[in-house]
Formats: C-alpha cells, structure tokens, sequence
C-alpha cells in the first residue's frame, strides 16, 4: 500500500515536468543544433550546367551582387559600361571568343572582358570561378543562380586602348 501512495505523487511529478519540458525545450535548442530544411540547404547550393550540385557557392561568391540592373564601368583598357545581370547566363551553344578562365571574382570577370576589343558579354560562374566571353552582345539571357552575367551597354571611351588578343595581358 506504502508502494501505491509514493508512486501517485511520483508519476504526476513525472508528468508535470514532460509537460514544462516539452514546452520549454524547443525554444532553447541552439541554432546551430536545429534540422537543416530541404529549401535551407537548397539556397546554399548551386546547380552546375552539366547537372551536378555545388557547395562551393557561397565560399566563391563573396556575397549577393549589389549592381543587378545597374551599368557599371568595366574597370578595363576600353572603359566600357556593362548592364549587371545577376542569377543569368549565356545559353549554351553561343560562341565563345576564346576558352574560358578561372578568376578570382566577377568584377574580374568584367575587367577581362572590357580589356578586349572582341568582347561583348562575359559570364561568370560563381561555384568554380569560370569566365567566359561571348563576342555577341544580342543573346536573351537564361536564369540560373550560380551565374552573373555582364552585357556592354554603354560607349568605351578607350577604344584606343583596347587589345585585339583575347586573352588580354594579365589575365
């Protein structure tokens, strides 16, 4: 009898304290220790052209680009304006002007193409660091998020200055 007294207390402790436990506890979990959501892990990915997923995204990227939209100065020997397109690139089957090449970053990307005379659009890719240049400036671009694209747009107020070779020197 002693046994069945004690054990009433007991369990209602017990299930008073699941109770403030499993109201308290979600909230105390560090971020850093919550589920990973599907759509999460998706945003930090990148989906490659040849279909193969990419982590690298983020580490290359270096954040959001600001310009979208927007005609910057290429920052090369021709002194060209290029039109930002960002989460854009050049579809598949366009002409490139020479092979592409691995840069540290995309305003590289766009000082390579605005230091040749033949370029007219570059397309760099954010997972691996690829730069390439298309001498066609009339391509309807395609959306894809591992991708940002320059397009000339603006007068080059040196075209004195500009190289004929693609690759230009320094690059």
């Amino acid at each position: 009898m002693f046994f069945r007294t004690a054990l009433l207390p007991l369990a209602w402790l017990c299930v008073v304290l699941a109770t403030l436990a499993t109201a308290l506890v979600p909230k105390a979990v560090p971020r850093a220790l919550r589920q990973a959501t599907r759509d999460g892990v998706v945003q930090r990915m990148a989906l490659s052209p040849d279909g193969t997923w990419s982590a690298n995204r983020a580490k290359r990227s270096g954040g959001a680009q600001t310009d979208c939209g927007l005609t910057v100065a290429g920052g090369g020997t021709c002194a060209c304006g290029y039109t930002i397109s960002c989460a854009s690139m050049v579809p598949t089957g366009n002409t490139l002007i020479g092979p592409p090449l691995t840069l540290d970053s995309f305003a590289d990307c766009v000082r390579l193409c605005d230091s040749s005379l033949e370029c007219g659009i570059v397309s760099y890719q954010l997972s691996t660091g690829n730069c390439a240049a298309y001498g066609n400036t009339f391509v309807t671009l395609i959306p894809n998020t591992d991708y940002e694209t320059a397009v000339l747009s603006a007068q080059c107020d040196g075209l004195a200055s500009c190289l004929d070779a693609y690759p230009p020197a320094g690059f």
